[in-house]
């Protein structure tokens, strides 16, 4: 075998390649999730402290199956604070209703360079003891539709 590739000289324009190459994936990777991550929350494999919204961009039914997975009903708050708050880097706000809380993905880099909106935002319903009674979707569907209440906008 010839192994020449591996004599070759790190010229700065090769340097240069390499660093643009490289930046390219970074960029690809946080807009859009990166190809190797397990996003599955059923896979045994899965991370939680690696939850990222970009990872289902574009894939409703994904990110159904993930909050399925992650938020049963009965879920308490301050672990969906923790996933989507600190690890999914979105922000929340409480609506007009003390237990119905929204969780907004952040915006994403290539947002901001092509003034993109933000996307889809989730609103949370808990009872009084912070615990999920049904998350809506994208604004216009309930998650768990045989859930008590419903989430009215």
């Amino acid at each position: 075998m010839n192994y020449q590739f591996i004599k070759a000289k790190l010229t700065p324009r090769r340097i240069i390649l390499l660093l643009v190459c490289l930046g390219a994936f970074i960029v690809y990777g946080e807009n859009f999730g990166y190809p190797f991550k397990v996003t599955d929350p059923a896979d045994p494999r899965f991370r939680v402290e690696q939850f990222d919204f970009a990872d289902y961009r574009g894939d409703r039914k994904a990110l159904e199956h993930a909050f399925r997975v992650l938020f049963p009903v009965g879920t308490e708050k301050a672990f969906i604070d923790k996933v989507l708050l600190e690890y999914g880097k979105s922000q929340s706000y409480r609506l007009q209703n003390k237990n119905v809380w929204k969780y907004v993905p952040r915006p994403y880099v290539l947002h901001y360079i092509l003034m993109l909106p933000r996307g889809p935002s989730y609103a949370y319903r808990f009872d009084s003891k912070d615990r999920l009674k049904n998350i809506k979707m994208y604004g216009s569907y309930d998650l768990y539709p045989a859930s008590s209440e419903t989430i009215k906008r």
